[in-house]
């Protein structure tokens, strides 16, 4: 009996041995795969650096941007030396080298956070302007984008520029001389609405008065930027303000450059617009489009899929109580005090990267 109790407490010591080793081994593996699990693709890295910029900023919030519209820098290097990230070949997995900095945009009252990863050959962030210019390389003559002075032009029928931001689809129109990018909602929100209702001295009636500064027009674009359930704050940071073109136009005016309507710029920068009479006549491919009235100016247009209609920020310029009305047809002169919708356009950062998306109608740019 004491032989086998000696065996039995031997088996029982070599069974708790093992199982230590075991418990052991299972410890070390946890902590190998919790040391790899640490490391990151740059992809990962980039959210990283972002919310690094966020703290660092909040924590020194005097070194933020002060004016509407500027930019400011900080590199990967002064946030790793300050704390607030792990330097890179702590966080990345091997093989990658990269070194990186965070801008940071103020746009309105909003900061617009936007990274920028190098890795070389193997990753580099890419900006959403560079990724549609790739995408869209400059044509002379079919369907595409178009150099047109120091812009970027979509023109033509069957382009890929379709654009989703805010919850809401849009066609970019253009790409400005700053590589902001101008676009066009595709459905309308607001729908009826006055450009103007105010007493007419010289109609001696309340059919508007056709000086957008003064306008319904103009408050009523204002308050659309502060509906939350058009735009919140994430979407209001990537919104860059810009003058609008509120020139006045004849109907006898073929003039499509844009020189007539933007020969007078709104007193201050503003988020939201209207489309101009001349976009539309610079988006259609047909050379017999000459007037804003011409229903020629519909063909070969991307523009002319936008039925529902829409007041433009363009005055009548031959009275003092019309402004133009746009349809996908073509224009329209009105009565300010009559009713239509409004077809927001904006200007978005050229500090917006690249989430995924072609283009197409199908798979449109993303922009989160």
């Amino acid at each position: 009996m004491n032989f086998l109790s000696g065996i039995n407490k031997k088996l029982i010591m070599y069974i708790a041995i093992g199982a230590g080793a075991v418990i052991v081994l299972i410890i070390i593996m946890a902590i190998i795969s919790g040391m790899k699990g640490s490391r990151v693709k740059p992809e990962v890295l980039e959210t990283k650096l972002g919310t690094a910029a966020e703290k660092y900023f909040y924590d020194h919030n005097d070194l933020l941007p002060q004016a509407n519209g500027e930019i400011r820098n900080i590199s990967s290097t002064t946030l790793v030396n300050e704390g607030y990230i792990k330097s890179f070949d702590k966080l990345l997995q091997k093989g990658y080298t990269c070194n990186g900095e965070v801008t940071v945009q103020k746009n309105g009252e909003f900061y617009l956070y936007s990274t920028n990863l190098d890795c070389g050959e193997d990753y580099k962030t890419t900006k959403l302007v560079d990724k549609i210019k790739t995408d869209n390389p400059v044509v002379t003559d079919a369907d595409g984008l178009y150099q047109m002075g120091n812009s970027l032009i979509f023109r033509g029928e069957k382009i890929n520029n379709y654009i989703s931001f805010a919850g809401k689809n849009w066609y970019i129109m253009r790409i400005n001389e700053d590589n902001t990018m101008r676009i066009i909602e595709q459905d309308i929100i607001y729908t009826d609405e006055v450009w103007d209702d105010r007493y007419n001295i010289q109609r001696e009636s309340n059919t508007g008065i056709n000086d957008f500064e003064i306008s319904r027009l103009n408050d009523g674009l204002k308050k659309i930027y502060f509906d939350e359930t058009v735009f919140n704050e994430s979407d209001k940071s990537k919104i860059v303000f810009k003058k609008l073109c509120i020139g006045k136009r004849s109907e006898e005016e073929f003039n499509n450059t844009g020189s007539i309507e933007c020969s007078i710029l709104t007193k201050e920068a503003e988020p939201i617009g209207l489309i101009q009479v001349n976009e539309f006549m610079l988006a259609s491919l047909d050379k017999n489009c000459v007037y804003s009235y011409d229903g020629q100016c519909e063909n070969y247009n991307y523009l002319a899929t936008l039925q529902k209609g829409t007041w433009s920020l363009t005055a009548d310029a031959d009275t003092t109580h019309k402004a133009y009305k746009f349809y996908g047809y073509g224009f329209d002169i009105s009565n300010c005090s009559n009713t239509t919708g409004l077809r927001m356009v904006i200007n978005l950062s050229s500090q917006i990267n690249y989430v995924g998306g072609t283009g197409t109608e199908e798979d449109p740019y993303i922009v989160e």
